[in-house]
């Protein structure tokens, strides 16, 4: 009998099992990892350090209890007919993903090569990169502009004209920092009309103002990709989406499995709650906001400066090697994030509870990493 009635044909299995192996290469370090950190209190991975609002628990425990459907009803075409009517856009042009990891996989797979390369910030989040540079990929890194530690888009599009996929993060991770949107639009104008510009606004909700999406009208050669793993504490949950024109996405379909059309439907409804409860989510932008601006200062005070970080996440100066400052301040029970190649001395630090900074500011003050 047909393979669509017995499961997937040999070939799709192997298709499948190519991309797991795939993409279990680009995790490595601690990417968008699912690392288990033994530690009492963890602000390495720039989660939101409470769960989903109280809205989203309500909807997800309510189509658990239907979950024995693949499909019990609307949940996938309410998410992004949600999705469309907040971002004024089509909803052809909202593809919902299980989290962000997945479509930016494909999207460098499938927009860049060893002759169109990938261009990305230094620092940046990495995965695009390390998705790029295991396929044998070009990869060129370009410092963020030293002034204000946004993305330097001319000097981006200088250093490879030809390249078929320009990476930008914003607000950035690590360093927390905004590219203007104006800088945006210039990159997008300017790029080669086949090349595509991947806005990765994972943290875009600290910042709503600073939202893209009136770019994906001017210009057919943009992406953008979001996720609720950050403020909507849905880490777990892996849910995100695409905004793009379909035909920008279509050749996604061709790596591996049809993700877009396997999600947890209890992980669809808590998005979707939270999209309609966004004052919740304003609620918890002004506590972060609060709680870094305190570490911030607290840090300074101390002789160590940071970034100026505009969501949950900045990078602080140790002045000395980083990496062994981690480890101390670690065994002090305190987890901080990683620190990147072309900051050797400086680590990432994701806002947690104000019980959570304090702890982490006492561990600073027990550890000395300069002294």
């Amino acid at each position: 009998m047909a393979d669509d009635i017995h499961g997937p044909s040999r070939r799709a299995v192997a298709t499948i099992l190519a991309l797991g192996a795939s993409a279990a290469q680009f995790v490595r370090p601690a990417l968008a990892q699912p690392v288990t950190v033994r530690a009492d209190v963890r602000i390495d991975a720039n989660e939101h350090p409470e769960g989903p609002i109280a809205q989203a628990v309500t909807a997800a425990t309510a189509a658990l209890s239907k979950s024995n459907r693949y499909a019990p009803g609307t949940e996938r075409e309410d998410l992004i007919t949600t999705i469309a009517a907040i971002d004024g856009v089509a909803p052809d042009m909202v593809v919902p993903w299980p989290g962000s990891s997945d479509p930016l996989y494909r999207l460098v797979r499938a927009y860049s090569s060893a002759t169109r390369g990938l261009v990305v910030a230094a620092p940046v989040f990495e995965m695009a990169a390390g998705i790029a540079a295991d396929a044998g990929y070009k990869v060129t890194h370009v410092p963020v502009r030293p002034s204000d530690l946004a993305h330097d888009v001319k000097a981006m599009l200088a250093a490879d004209p030809d390249a078929g996929l320009y990476y930008i993060c914003n607000p950035n991770n690590p360093v927390g920092t905004l590219t203007p949107l104006a800088d945006i639009e210039w990159l997008a104008a300017n790029i080669k009309s086949d090349a595509i510009l991947l806005i990765d606004e994972a943290y875009i909700d600290y910042t709503p103002t600073q939202k893209s999406t009136a770019l994906l009208a001017k210009h057919p050669n943009v992406v953008i990709l979001r996720t609720f793993s950050k403020v909507y504490g849905m880490a777990g949950m892996r849910m995100g989406y695409t905004l793009a024109r379909p035909d920008l996405i279509k050749p996604l379909m061709d790596w591996g499995s049809p993700s877009p059309y396997m999600l947890p439907v209890p992980a669809i409804a808590a998005a979707t709650a939270s999209l309609k409860n966004y004052g919740e989510i304003t609620k918890r932008v002004e506590e972060i906001t609060i709680t870094r601006d305190w570490t911030i200062a607290r840090l300074n005070a101390l002789g160590y400066k940071s970034t100026k970080g505009l969501c949950n996440c900045f990078m602080v100066d140790w002045r000395t090697p980083a990496k062994p400052v981690q480890q101390a301040i670690l065994a002090k029970g305190v987890a901080i994030g990683r620190n990147w190649p072309v900051w050797p001395t400086q680590s990432r630090i994701t806002v947690g509870t104000p019980a959570d900074m304090k702890a982490f500011i006492a561990a600073v003050e027990a550890v000395n990493p300069s002294s």
